[in-house]
């Protein structure tokens, strides 16, 4: 059984999206290389900052059917760059049960491994549904602070948790609420205001309608990407020598028109749409949580695809990409009955908002739809798109830190979901495209020239990008 300091999967716990006939003996190789992870190796591999993805890679493989060999390559390829566990300060540990010790050392990466311990206590003791619940949702100061930092450093903490939850794992999810712990509070800003503007509009519509909807009409995530690309002062605010984009040049920059587009975009719950405790109540705001998950999937991977720059060769953005990775776990959230409505629906608005501003602070790229519908696989043979089966053996044979099959299985689990919604308003991937788009990160991660570009919107990025070769 699966602990908070024992890491145990099965093939009943291959994930929300997984291929089929996973085999016991990889569910016993994953297990076997995660604990080794989790006992050996920080989740920072560098004091830099820069994330241990480990966790994140083998669980991926594990779920698209890798072999216990295509594993332990996976593995060893990455872990010649990690470092050792900082040690434990054991007082510390002790006086973390008290608000303000707990609070002493947050934000800072030298204590993440006094708070993984901490945490796996808590868990061992209450459950990890209980301590998620405690220390993210609770609605108090020390939740509060928590749920803003598990959005930062490129949402991994919230990724790391999404693998933990996704796959039933307490220890990972001791690792992930560590993780947030030690992560800082720079989303602060953007998330308060962009919440404040949203109560205002909520009121402003309450106030004058005479229905007893408190809501008001929200546009899709397509059309506040596109007012975004057309706003004269938004989507210049960023400069390339910016070195946060976000709060130097969104926030800092912009005034209050990111708060006021992000947050056209709301997300209605069985508490927040209406004081009827009615099954139909209940089922319609089920719907719209499913809808927008859909939505927010869909629109995420719509704009990673599509900011390109021809004539260079085809390259997704790295930071677009971690809202791509990130977004395959608000699918989890949704089956989780143990969150309430209403959090889910936060948890939903904050992605989609920071969808939004990351999109802006990217320059907002021009989103070029042809560039993902005439896309023609590179590295196929013949030029012919294989299936998802045939993509996914393909990323288990490359060498990859974990990002581009992370990619490709949150394009394939967003297919999957987005189906009964497409052709819907904001629903802008459909049919043969899902496909053109997972071909699209496996083509630049064999590429030779580098994998990601970093600020796709800023013609500076994409020196040293070759141009796509002559037909």
């Amino acid at each position: 059984m699966a602990t908070a300091s024992r890491i145990r999967l099965t093939p009943a716990t291959a994930g929300t999206y997984h291929v089929k006939n996973i085999s016991q003996e990889s569910a016993d190789a994953a297990s076997k290389l995660l604990q080794d992870n989790h006992e050996n190796y920080h989740m920072f591999f560098d004091k830099a900052g820069r994330h241990n993805h480990i966790a994140h890679h083998i669980l991926t493989l594990f779920a698209l059917g890798a072999s216990p060999a295509e594993l332990q390559r996976a593995f060893v390829d990455n872990t010649s760059y990690q470092r050792p566990p900082e040690p434990v300060h054991e007082k510390f540990v002790k006086d973390l049960f008290d608000a303000d010790a707990f609070n002493e050392h947050l934000g800072d990466e030298d204590y993440y491994n006094d708070y993984l311990v901490f945490f796996r206590e808590e868990i061992d003791k209450k459950g990890y549904e209980n301590v998620v619940s405690e220390y993210l949702f609770k609605g108090d100061a020390r939740a509060e602070d928590m749920l803003v930092r598990l959005y930062g450093g490129l949402v991994h903490p919230l990724i790391h948790l999404g693998f933990g939850l996704e796959f039933h794992q307490p220890a990972l999810v001791a690792e992930a609420l560590a993780e947030t712990a030690v992560h800082d509070l720079q989303m602060l800003t953007f998330f308060r205001k962009a919440e404040q503007h949203a109560a205002r509009a909520a009121a402003a519509a309450a106030e004058s309608s005479s229905s007893s909807s408190s809501s008001p009409p929200t546009k899709s995530l397509i059309d506040l990407l596109h007012a975004i690309n057309a706003h004269p002062v938004l989507s210049t605010a960023a400069r390339y020598s910016d070195t946060n984009k976000i709060n130097q040049g969104i926030l800092g920059r912009d005034g209050d028109a990111i708060f006021e587009l992000a947050s056209q975009w709301r997300v209605a719950s069985s508490s927040s749409s209406s004081s009827s405790s009615s099954s139909s109540t209940k089922d319609d705001a089920e719907e719209e949580l499913r809808r927008k998950t859909a939505e927010m999937c869909n629109a995420a991977i719509y704009f990673t695809a599509a900011a390109q720059q021809p004539p260079k060769k085809v390259k997704l953005d790295f930071a677009f990409m971690h809202q791509v990775t990130s977004s395959i776990f608000f699918r989890t959230f949704l089956a989780l009955n143990w969150i309430r409505p209403e959090m889910k629906a936060r948890l939903l608005e904050w992605k989609a908002w920071m969808d939004l501003v990351t999109y802006a602070a990217r320059a907002a790229p021009d989103l070029l739809g042809g560039e993902v519908e005439g896309y023609t696989p590179v590295n196929y043979g013949g030029g012919e798109e294989g299936g998802w089966d045939e993509l996914f053996a393909k990323v288990r044979g490359i060498e990859d830190d974990g990002h581009v099959s992370k990619f490709l299985r949150a394009v394939a689990s967003a297919e999957e979901m987005c189906g009964e919604y497409e052709g819907q308003e904001g629903f802008v991937v459909g049919e043969e495209m899902w496909l053109k788009i997972g071909y699209m990160g496996f083509d630049t991660a064999v590429d030779t020239d580098r994998t990601w570009i970093m600020s796709t919107g800023f013609k500076e990025a994409w020196n040293g990008i070759g141009d796509r070769p002559r037909a």
